[in-house]
């Protein structure tokens, strides 16, 4: 499904029979996306480490929670009619580290405005449901030595 990802074989490995219900296969097209998103995480994570922990050691100090409890939204898509950069292509780059269930539960108030929330509401109903509960679904799964990561890719899928 390429919906989740790990950090290696033997996570993937010891969390397959939780996921193995809700994974489900994609198309080719989202597969190839998929591959170029993954590689892409891999690789920012790895440029901006050092800032992406700061930040997630700042914002647990603000909240009171753990690091578990955090998600890091990385937006890759070019934003429409202005020729400028995704903004995680910045420098610096810019993303966000916010509190998991604020991307839902309840109202979500933490969802990016690039769910089209505001802008298509059939889309953006057509695609919450999918995107929350796989969300959730890894969210739940996760362990205290994982960070959930919400990626739009370059083509705005998420």
């Amino acid at each position: 499904c390429k919906s989740t990802f790990y950090c290696s074989r033997e996570c993937q490995a010891v969390d397959w029979k939780s996921h193995k219900p809700n994974c489900r296969p994609v198309t080719s097209s989202h597969m190839k996306t998929n591959v170029f998103t993954e590689n892409t995480v891999l690789n920012f994570v790895r440029a901006n480490y050092v800032g992406i922990m700061k930040e997630i050691v700042k914002v647990s100090s603000e909240t009171g929670k753990s690091k578990s409890d955090l998600l890091i939204e990385l937006d890759f898509a070019t934003p429409t009619g202005t020729g400028g950069l995704a903004p995680a292509l910045k420098t610096p780059p810019e993303y966000k580290i916010a509190e998991s269930k604020g991307y839902f539960e309840d109202e979500r108030p933490n969802q990016p405005d690039w769910f089209y929330k505001n802008e298509d509401i059939r889309v953006y109903q057509n695609d919450i449901t999918a995107v929350t509960a796989a969300l959730k679904d890894t969210y739940e799964r996760s362990t205290d030595d994982h960070v959930l990561g919400l990626v739009r890719s370059p083509t705005g899928d998420t």
